[in-house]
């Protein structure tokens, strides 16, 4: 085997080894969102509210992705267990996380923290997944 032959060989191996890496590379997950009245007199009385669409994404995934794009992700189990309610004492910051299954597609989080408590809902369809936080302070 001639030497130009034996280096389009190599390249070639090289090229389809990194093939799958390039082809599961993960897209960033933008999800779409918008925040309720931030005034201290509203959020006292109703919470801070946030809501987010997860487009095309199933529950658990995006309850991944939320985890992941958070700074306090420590604060939220790294894994669920779709169906089994749960109950996690000194997660992170919190005092106490409850996690309580509603249905297949419904989700919802309650973090104690000694400052307050913050709840989630996952709610997923065929589109998507929406995501509401309300941070409710002592």
């Amino acid at each position: 085997m001639d030497f130009s032959r034996l280096s389009f060989t190599a390249l070639l191996v090289v090229a389809a080894s990194t093939f799958p890496l390039l082809a599961t590379a993960t897209v960033p997950i933008t999800p779409k969102c918008e925040s309720g009245p931030r005034d201290m007199e509203y959020i006292y009385e109703h919470g801070a509210i946030t809501r987010c669409f997860y487009s095309n994404l199933s529950l658990t995934q995006a309850y991944q992705a939320h985890r992941k794009a958070r700074s306090d992700s420590n604060n939220l189990a790294s894994m669920l267990i779709p169906g089994k309610d749960l109950k996690i004492e000194n997660l992170g910051d919190t005092e106490m996380v409850e996690y309580v299954w509603k249905g297949n597609n419904d989700l919802h989080i309650t973090q104690n923290f000694p400052g307050g408590i913050t709840e989630f809902m996952f709610v997923a369809d065929k589109t998507g997944t929406n995501v509401t936080e309300i941070a409710h302070p002592d």
